[in-house]
């Protein structure tokens, strides 16, 4: 592996880590501060624990082992616990394993990058009635069981490959 291609995996890394951690603390940040109107959502989002769940496809390439540890470091800078899962490529295991610590009420955030995304239905689903922030790899076309309305977007981010545009596109224009 060339040294460019480190340090850029590196960046890659270190973006990963603090994108969701910084969303989650300013989440966490605004449901400190005393507001005049209360919601439903605000009053879940100060009862959720600040645990984070950290799934990523599995631990054993060094680029995602690093991302955990990155992970790790951020959050609890922030005063956030983190639990680190490990499926291992298995996507029954990944679903189990998020399925039980965000259905026990342990988790404030969910940090998922899934092995399967067209299964996460029904466990972004569970996150959502549990008032627990979720950011996923699975987008709401990915899991047309769950597409979530317009009212809980806010609990869900999904993050999508910007589109290319086409050889055929570009000669029309």
């Amino acid at each position: 592996m060339t040294v460019l291609r480190r340090r850029t995996l590196r960046a890659l890394a270190v973006a990963m880590a603090t994108a969701p951690l910084l969303l989650a603390a300013a989440c966490s940040h605004a449901s400190d501060s005393t507001s005049s109107s209360t919601t439903d959502t605000g009053k879940a989002a100060a009862t959720l624990p600040k645990t984070l769940v950290f799934s990523p496809l599995s631990l054993a390439p060094p680029a995602l082992k690093g991302l955990s540890e990155g992970v790790k470091g951020m959050a609890s800078a922030q005063g956030w616990e983190v639990i680190v899962q490990d499926p291992n490529f298995d996507a029954t295991k990944q679903i189990q394993q998020l399925n039980e610590v965000i259905s026990s009420g342990r988790a404030g955030a969910a940090w998922i990058l899934a092995v399967a995304p067209k299964s996460m239905g029904d466990l972004i689903k569970t996150a959502q009635s549990k008032g627990c922030r979720c950011w996923s790899t699975a987008s709401p076309r990915s899991t047309a069981s769950a597409a979530p309305s317009p009212a809980s977007r806010s609990t869900t981010s999904t993050t999508r490959p910007a589109a290319r545009p086409s050889a055929s596109s570009s000669a029309s224009a």
